[in-house]
């Protein structure tokens, strides 16, 4: 047996993010905010082996386009932040997002680690 679970989304995150000098040109970064999370489309394929012959499977799938607000996650993030000689600054963090509540027709509860690089440029 085994579930395939494809899911369209958007993140729509809300941070509040606060730099502590440590040098002129670094600085240790933390924020904390909110994501909330729209789901546009899920598609779920399930496939199943008939116990009697196990050459045999079944597969079903299933489709929502619901377009639905989920309750989202909470967002943690520390890193170090450096200027670079060219005046850019290059951003790294970890960052861990925690679930509020169950997402998606499935229902799960997803916890998120992970790092983030960013480099910070000016247009002129």
């Amino acid at each position: 047996m085994y579930a395939d679970i494809d899911s369209w989304m958007f993140e729509l995150p809300l941070n509040l993010k606060y730099r502590y000098p440590l040098t002129m040109t670094r600085h240790l970064v933390g924020s904390l905010g909110y994501s909330s999370l729209l789901y546009s489309k899920q598609v779920f394929e399930y496939g199943y082996q008939v116990e009697n012959n196990p050459s045999v499977s079944l597969t079903t799938d299933f489709h929502s386009n619901e377009l639905r607000f989920y309750p989202g996650l909470l967002n943690i993030s520390l890193g170090i932040s450096n200027q670079l000689k060219n005046r850019k600054i290059l951003e790294t963090n970890i960052y861990y997002q925690h679930n509020l509540g169950e997402l998606g027709q499935e229902g799960i509860k997803p916890g998120f680690l992970g790092v983030k690089g960013v480099y910070w440029f000016s247009i002129r």
